[in-house]
């Protein structure tokens, strides 16, 4: 008898104290994400109304519950999976957050944008070190790669550490990766930039693209069609599709353009982003090339040489490239397709 009592005390014991611990970064993730799926059950007929993206945010949300232990960082984890559930408590309530009021980083909404006049995701970061600065910070807007969302950028340590180093104001996205290169979507893009810029204390003078992979194509064709709108243009492993090739050689000239390879990149090669240098510079573009030893198609892997880009564009410094291949006359370079 003495021995269960002793083995009820201690199971009592272990109990209170486990009650005790607070949950780990990824069990508050998986939490978040299983209540933001049920909130999304609940309200996704009005969600899909509101926004026209409803299977697709479902599928989203699905995915990232999946893949939540595979993180190497438990945190990140967690702020992909806060950011997901502010987008779906939003959208389910229609109550969007005041842009201008953000700070660190927040899932929000932009009520009326494109021709259907549809809610649109985006995900926006506001470093601490953007608030105490004499004049309005630069704004980036960052375009996610494929298979990617705005919530993944916005949750990357990464581009907050850029963020954080330069007091950049970063504004995500969303854009589905199955059309993120058609004139529909970059029109929204356009329309969520400008919209964005106008809801925060920016500096609409210093408004940059920034896109990875399929990001970096989509960059290029906003550059395209709005080139007044960007001081600069960063483009980590993506490129200028075939189709785009003569609108993006009519706009570049005297615009600075950061192009990032991964030595390794076997999807859009660091010999095809040094010809895509030197064929823009024939048009007059102010090209900066940045090659990564050892980087592959990850932005994980280039990251210090993206970092330092984004630091070179935001500084306005336009260094001495690395030798760029040359393409001969009227030719453009054979991009890999996103």
């Amino acid at each position: 008898m003495r021995v269960l009592g002793f083995l009820v005390a201690l199971i009592l014991i272990v109990g209170v104290a486990r009650a005790d611990v607070a949950p780990s970064p990824l069990e508050q993730a998986q939490a978040l994400t299983e209540n933001a799926i049920r909130e999304f059950d609940a309200n996704a007929a009005a969600i899909d109304q509101r926004t026209g993206l409803g299977a697709e945010l479902k599928t989203r949300l699905q995915t990232h519950h999946s893949q939540l232990g595979a993180y190497t960082d438990p945190e990140t984890a967690l702020r992909l999976a806060q950011l997901d559930a502010q987008l779906v408590d939003q959208l389910a309530k229609q109550s969007y957050v005041n842009l201008g009021a953000v700070h660190g980083a927040a899932a929000a909404v932009l009520p009326s944008i494109g021709s259907k006049k549809r809610a649109y995701p985006i995900a926006l970061y506001v470093p601490s070190s953007a608030a105490p600065a004499k004049a309005d910070p630069p704004l980036i807007i960052y375009l996610h790669g494929k298979g990617e969302s705005e919530a993944d950028v916005i949750a990357s340590p990464i581009v907050r550490a850029w963020a954080d180093l330069s007091g950049a104001v970063v504004l995500a996205p969303y854009a589905s990766t199955s059309d993120m290169l058609s004139d529909g979507t970059i029109a929204d893009l356009i329309s969520v930039a400008s919209a964005g810029a106008d809801a925060m204390p920016v500096d609409r003078r210093h408004i940059y693209v920034a896109g990875n992979s399929l990001g970096g194509f989509a960059a290029f064709k906003l550059l395209a069609a709005q080139p007044d709108h960007w001081a600069g243009v960063l483009v980590i492993e993506g490129a200028v599709a075939q189709d785009d090739s003569d609108s993006v050689a009519a706009h570049v000239h005297g615009k600075p353009i950061y192009l990032v390879a991964g030595a390794n990149d076997a999807s859009i090669s660091a010999a095809y982003l040094r010809q895509l240098g030197a064929w823009l510079g024939t048009h007059g573009a102010l090209v900066t090339y940045y090659e990564q030893p050892n980087g592959t198609h990850s932005l994980a892997s280039v990251a210090p040489m993206a970092g330092k880009a984004w630091h070179d564009m935001l500084a306005g410094v336009v260094p001495a490239s690395a030798t760029v291949e040359t393409v001969p006359s009227g030719q453009t370079p054979q991009p890999n397709r996103p």
